[in-house]
């Protein structure tokens, strides 16, 4: 009897390992040789018009990251205050990469802000990348108005060779809009209809999670498929 019961807790035993090696044999990626470890599989590359959108660094860098922003997302104003600064000394300041903004306005009371930010760029292309480090230092409460036209108008006196009273024309300018529209339907057809910021590429590649060590990887990744290997 004690033979039985220990012959089927032996044949229990077997079918349970039997059934793992089934399982992960099936969960192994197929299209790997043998000995080659799975890597991080990144998304197809899509293409981004940057023309006309606030750029620093060499345009014909090799590397070309594009965010797509909405200046009272949260998750945006880390990226600005804690990624850029180190993304910008170590790729964009050797002349490795490129970095353009894209301003786009889904959130609620968003228009001004990324209306404002167009309009500093339009003065000088440059200085889009100051004021917008300065709204993302002023970024209140993403439900409440906190960007509103007087602030505005207290922010832009603080950006250097900015025309007050240009930059207060071409806030009432509904081109301005029109173009922020513009820039916001092009994220949500490159995201394939749902818009989500911020939402950092690289030479077409979308990073998630958008963290340094990931920036690193597709970054590397990308040249490697430059170089063919």
């Amino acid at each position: 009897m004690a033979q039985g019961k220990t012959m089927k807790i032996i044949m229990l035993v077997v079918i349970v390992c039997v059934l793992l090696a089934v399982l992960l044999a099936w969960k192994k990626p197929h299209w790997l040789p043998a000995g080659v470890a799975p890597t991080q599989k990144f998304p197809q590359a899509v293409s981004i018009d940057i023309s006309d959108q606030p750029t620093m660094g060499d345009k014909n860098a090799p590397i070309q990251v594009v965010s797509f922003e909405d200046f009272k997302c949260v998750n945006c104003r880390f990226f600005d205050l804690q990624l850029l600064p180190w993304l910008v000394k170590e790729y964009v300041k050797t002349g490795q990469a490129s970095y353009t903004a894209i301003s786009v306005s889904f959130l609620p009371n968003s228009m001004q802000a990324a209306v404002a930010s167009r309009c500093i760029y339009k003065q000088d292309p440059q200085q889009f990348f100051v004021f917008a480090d300065l709204l993302f230092h002023n970024q209140g409460d993403e439900m409440s108005n906190w960007a509103n036209t007087a602030k505005l108008l207290q922010w832009s006196s603080q950006i250097k060779g900015i025309s007050h009273d240009q930059f207060s024309t071409c806030l009432m300018n509904p081109q301005m809009v029109t173009e922020i529209i513009d820039n916001t339907q092009q994220g949500v057809d490159i995201m394939g209809g749902s818009l989500s910021t911020p939402a950092v590429y690289i030479n077409g590649v979308l990073v998630r999670p958008l963290t340094q060590q990931h920036i690193k990887e597709t970054i590397q990744y990308i040249r490697k498929q430059k170089e063919g290997v």
